[in-house]
């Protein structure tokens, strides 16, 4: 999961060694980690850059192709409808 959202390398890391970012998408990761059926998402783009917020938009994607519901809240409309089907 860590290849998965761009984290190769950093496992040994406390949070504390971390960007804003980097938090975020271990957050991502660890909340994938028991491959839930709903995933609850509060901001999940904050704090990204925007080659992170494509990465993390596309994995948002391909998670909602395989089944998995994402339930995410945002204040960017751009975010919102790029992702939204509901």
């Amino acid at each position: 999961l860590l290849h998965l959202v761009k984290l190769d390398g950093l496992d040994g890391r406390g949070s504390t060694q971390l960007s804003g970012g980097q938090i975020q998408r271990a957050a991502l990761a660890r909340a994938l980690a028991p491959s839930p059926a709903v995933l609850l998402l509060d901001e999940p783009f904050s704090h990204l850059d925007l080659p992170n917020r494509m990465l993390i938009r596309d994995l948002l994607l391909a998670l909602v192709g395989e089944g998995t519901s994402c339930l995410f809240v945002t204040h960017d409309a751009t975010d919102a409808l790029s992702i939204a089907d509901t």
